[in-house]
């Protein structure tokens, strides 16, 4: 590229030169630019061919110059609206191999993209200029390639962002499941802990009540059992006193009885005596 500009701006100079000799202030900006041109000293060339413009507006020779030295000096947008300014095919394809570079430079693949579409237009444009230029027509299909290959990738990144997005939205979606589960799970260990505290609490608390009612009912029984005691001893004293007194009724009958017998006894001794005493003395004397 470099040596291309380099023979369209001397083929200038000899054509300025040859043609116009009467302008000596167009010949002195465009020997001037091209010095500074090959000086790489991009920017004093754009100042030497844009001083030889304003008496020559419609000069495509310096337009394309100035187009030159912004190419070379890499800014290529620049570059690119001066190239748009010479119709001609080599214009034109200037226009396109500077929003190439420009492409080149852009970090998105969608700015890419567009500058390699703008690019493509100007190939185009160029192609129907000039149909039998090959460098046109290699680099229509090579940005084209490019365009391709970058709208394909980004279609494939945006398919693996969509990809991504969903896979971490799903991560999001179990995460968020399974810190709700892990909190429902800890609500129930804590109402599983509650409840069997709650259940320990009223088993004690059984346990105690029962306690209460064992010792309870030990006193009660204790009791109860105090009470039939006392109440078996009252029965035995009862009993007891009954048995006496029965037996000191029969004793009393028994004495009686022998008194009786006794007083029979003494009864049957004295009618005995008596019978006796008769049978001595039959008249019935007592003496």
């Amino acid at each position: 590229m470099k040596a291309s500009l380099k023979i369209v701006i001397f083929s200038g100079i000899f054509l300025l030169s040859a043609c116009m000799t009467d302008s000596e202030k167009l010949y002195q900006a465009m020997k001037s630019g091209n010095n500074a041109f090959e000086a790489k000293n991009y920017q004093g060339a754009i100042k030497e061919y844009s001083d030889g413009l304003e008496d020559n507006k419609e000069n495509t020779a310096l337009m394309y110059n100035i187009a030159s030295s912004y190419y070379m000096a890499k800014d290529y947008q620049k570059a690119a609206s001066w190239y748009q300014k010479v119709i001609s095919a080599k214009g034109l394809k200037g226009a396109g191999d500077s929003l190439k570079r420009a492409g080149d430079e852009e970090k998105k693949p969608e700015d890419k993209i567009n500058k390699y579409k703008e690019a493509l237009s100007y190939y185009q444009k160029a192609i129907v200029l000039d149909e039998n230029d090959k460098k046109i027509k290699f680099n229509y299909e090579w940005v084209k390639k490019l365009v391709e290959d970058l709208e394909k990738n980004n279609q494939n990144q945006q398919n693996q962002d969509q990809k991504d997005n969903k896979e971490k939205d799903q991560n999001k979606e179990n995460q968020k499941n399974d810190q709700k589960n892990n909190q429902d799970q800890n609500k129930n260990q804590e109402d599983n802990k509650k409840e069997n505290q709650e259940q320990k609490d009223q088993n004690k608390e059984n346990q105690k009540n029962d306690q209460q009612k064992n010792n309870q009912n030990q006193e009660n029984g204790e009791e109860k059992n105090q009470q039939e005691n006392q109440d078996e001893k009252k029965e035995e004293q009862g009993k007891q006193t009954q048995d006496e007194k029965e037996m000191d009724k029969k004793k009393a009958e028994a004495l009686q009885i022998l008194e009786s017998l006794k007083q029979n006894e003494k009864d049957d001794l004295k009618n005995n005596v008596k019978i006796i005493r008769k049978q001595k003395n039959p008249e019935g004397k007592d003496w």
